[in-house]
């Protein structure tokens, strides 16, 4: 009798490791459950680089420019802001609000993540305009 052995090869690649799931961070005190997020897309020239404020009534305040974005946990309420910088067609300019945005005000529930944008105005005058542009999570 003859016996058969047939070998079978496992081939093994090595696979490229998995990015890992980031966990998202919660702050330890859970009243601060919802989250603003302000994004200032890029712009062409000096309007990208010139820094914006943006006033939040937290009392909180972040400065941005061109392809930024910031987060704050806040609790769930109604929040106001507003953004203003200088001029940035004016090299000179040492007023801080040469352009300043309307009051935007927002509500927030609880867990729910809010998007603004803070995106350049042309009319009626130059200017920020900040523009909610997400819902809940």
């Amino acid at each position: 009798m003859v016996l058969s052995v047939v070998v079978v090869g496992c081939w093994h690649r090595k696979r490229a490791a998995a990015i890992p799931q980031l966990q998202g961070y919660r702050p330890q005190w859970r009243e601060l459950s919802s989250e603003i997020c302000i994004e200032r897309p890029e712009n062409a020239g000096v309007v990208n680089v010139r820094e914006a404020v943006v006033f939040l009534t937290v009392p909180q305040s972040f400065t941005l420019t061109g392809g930024q974005a910031i987060c704050t946990f806040v609790a769930p309420g109604s929040y106001s802001m507003m953004a203003s910088s200088r001029d940035p067609f004016d090299p000179t300019s040492d007023d801080p609000k040469g352009w300043t945005s309307e009051t935007l005000t927002v509500e927030t529930k609880p867990g729910e993540v809010v998007q603004v944008q803070l995106v350049q105005r042309n009319a009626p005058s130059p200017g920020w305009t900040l523009v909610r542009v997400g819902g809940a999570k």
